[in-house]
């Protein structure tokens, strides 16, 4: 659902896609921390549980810092691709470009009229290349979480009742 945002969204339009996520994680942490210390002993389960927080909230940093890199490099590609299409010599860009100052002429005056038009085109760039980066973000995580989600079909249940591990005390 996050993967088909757009510049005209108002902030209701995110609260089901929000809701749902909340919703969801619900179900996902405590049968996480109920497969990772169902082996543990009774005595070692303080340090066990400590552990287990210590490395999910690194794993959460570490996951936050690599989407905010992916968001980075994806809008500075995502600007330079959509700068490539708006040059000077473009008719579109002209004729826009043409229409902006003709609109600023009569608020700034003629002379920054032009320059502003520029930095008016080029923030609408930053915003859409923003955009385009968020969205592709948002695809890359949905599709990190459905192959975790598969995945966890995959982990072996602990049988009942079953011995610690080997070196355990």
């Amino acid at each position: 659902m996050f993967g088909t945002v757009n510049l005209d969204i108002g902030p209701y339009t995110l609260l089901i896609p929000i809701t749902l996520t909340g919703f969801a994680l619900s179900f996902v942490f405590v049968p996480l921390a109920t497969m990772s210390t169902s082996t543990i002993p009774r005595e070692e389960m303080g340090n066990a549980t400590g552990l287990f927080n210590m490395l999910r909230n690194i794993g959460g940093s570490i996951g936050i810092s690599m989407a905010t890199t992916a968001l980075i490099r994806r809008a500075a590609l995502h600007q330079t691709e959509i700068g490539t299409h708006i040059t000077p010599s473009t008719m579109v860009f002209q004729q826009k470009s043409a229409a902006i100052a003709a609109y600023l002429g009569h608020r700034v005056g003629p002379a920054q009229a032009r320059p502003g038009s520029f930095g008016l085109i080029y923030g609408l760039m930053e915003q859409q290349s923003a955009l385009m980066a968020y969205v592709d973000v948002f695809r890359w995580t949905a599709v990190l979480a459905v192959i975790c989600a598969a995945s966890a079909w995959l982990f072996k249940k602990p049988p009942k009742n079953a011995a610690p591990p080997p070196g355990m005390h």
